[in-house]
């Protein structure tokens, strides 16, 4: 904010010097104080408090006013300049939101500037700025920082099953949940994973009683951390995402004490990636005297992971879970939108690869020479388990103008695998579950979810 004054630097210092001679300490010549000896003697008194009413600005220059009655001195600023440094500063403090009881300081300056006039020759005019001095302790956040899902006590379980005639286990293959949340436009919360595929895919794996449950990332969307454009209805949604994770995992360990294993896929790794961009300092801080612990702002801890015997495999994309030496699992980070993904891996890959990342159901094998004879791999992707109508943020999907997902077919497919193998240099049979609106058939079993 700029004040126009009629009177220069000059007349300035004589009043400082006038105020500071009956104080008892005034400058040595007036008539030759410098803007150096001015501007000392500003910051010298810049801590000055205003009075709590800013539109009293009148108060804050009262300093200058001789002690004895009947004699003051004249200020440099006129009634104009005094009506907009208060306009100014009401608009100021309007703008930035700000309390004026937060006020705790003006700062006054004072320097030359070179303007044309009319006739276009310059002239030299002094202008004058005000800084105003804000206090910004005691600020807490408009909205809630996230938090700890509550802990849980897991439930007492017996061993997982011995194995089948032969030595060969099961494992049981979630593929992408993306859990998560929106609003609708009744401001109504929604979910993007699909909560019928979730049932259907949790009493599957309730018949089975596998040996092994592995969870092949992605099963957060966290769309707050990602680093696209991202509408309201997303907002503060982080929270109800984590904690949604947590009931999830009490609910898997609610059927099953085997082992799970989470794979860390691109959106669980949206949490750390989003720490390295915009808060480096809290990226891998944990409690004190917890070094063994997960770091306070990851998946694995807030969902209570390790409570719930649940091993999170960190490290995307290259983080793997091997089941014997003939095939293993990965998140995955390759898409083909316009054949087969799964062939990527074939012609990638030397040994069985099951992926996820892509949402759909796909499957392929490839047998090639060696010196042994023949020696075929297979590569597979499950599906997913979240919503496939457009509810899940994606490259293809769209909003409306308030932001809310609009229904849209993705060319995606839900469903989860089964997998037979032995330890070792083994063969496995892998078994994909196709799922569709809340029903799927699984060894003569119908499952269904309305």
């Amino acid at each position: 904010m700029f004040l126009t004054s009629d009177t220069g630097h000059t007349k300035t210092a004589a009043d400082i010097n006038e105020y500071l001679r009956r104080k008892g300490g005034g400058l040595a010549n007036v008539n030759s104080t410098s803007e150096a000896s001015v501007r000392r003697w500003r910051e010298q008194q810049h801590d000055v408090a205003p009075p709590e009413d800013l539109s009293g600005v009148d108060d804050f220059t009262r300093d200058f006013e001789d002690e004895e009655p009947g004699d003051e001195t004249e200020f440099s600023f006129t009634d104009e300049d005094r009506q907009k440094l208060r306009d100014s500063l009401d608009q100021t403090l309007a703008a930035c939101n700000t309390n004026p009881q937060n006020v705790v300081g003006l700062r006054v300056a004072q320097w030359n500037a070179m303007i044309k006039n009319t006739d276009g020759e310059a002239e030299i005019h002094t202008l004058y700025g005000v800084k105003v001095l804000v206090k910004t302790k005691d600020i807490t956040p408009e909205w809630p920082v996230i938090q700890r899902a509550p802990e849980a006590t897991p439930p007492v379980r017996g061993t997982p099953p011995v194995g089948l005639i032969g030595g060969w286990k099961t494992s049981v293959i979630l593929p992408d949940i993306q859990a998560g949340f929106f609003r609708d436009a009744k401001g109504n919360l929604q979910p993007t994973h699909d909560p019928r595929a979730v049932d259907v895919a949790l009493q599957i794996l309730t018949d089975v009683d596998p040996h092994h449950v592995l969870i092949g990332g992605d099963g957060v969307d966290f769309p707050e951390l990602g680093k696209y454009r991202l509408t309201p209805v997303f907002v503060q949604t982080t929270q109800k995402t984590i904690d949604w994770v947590n009931t999830f995992a009490a609910r898997l360990r609610n059927i099953t004490s085997a082992p799970i294993d989470w794979l860390e896929g691109n959106h669980e790794k949206r949490m750390p990636n989003y720490l390295l961009d915009n808060a480096a300092a809290a990226f891998g801080l944990k409690r004190a005297g917890f070094e063994d612990e997960w770091p306070v702002l990851s998946l694995p801890f807030l969902a209570n992971f390790d409570d719930w015997k649940i091993s999170y495999l960190a490290g995307y994309p290259a983080a793997e879970y091997w089941f014997n030496d003939r095939i293993k699992a990965m998140h995955g980070d390759k898409v083909n939108s316009a054949g087969s993904t799964v062939h990527r891996y074939l012609n990638s890959e030397r040994v069985s690869t099951i992926s996820f990342h892509i949402h759909r159901v796909e499957m392929g094998s490839r047998t090639r020479h060696s010196r042994n004879g023949p020696r075929t791999i297979m590569a597979a992707s499950p599906g997913c388990l979240c919503r496939i109508d457009g509810a899940v943020p994606s490259v293809k999907g769209g909003t409306n103008l308030e932001g809310v997902p609009v229904e849209h077919s993705e060319d995606w497919q839900q469903g989860m695998a089964v997998l037979h193998y032995k330890e070792g240099d083994e063969p496995f049979v892998y078994e994909p579950i196709s799922i569709f609106d809340g029903w799927a058939v699984y060894g003569g079993q119908e499952y269904r979810v309305e």
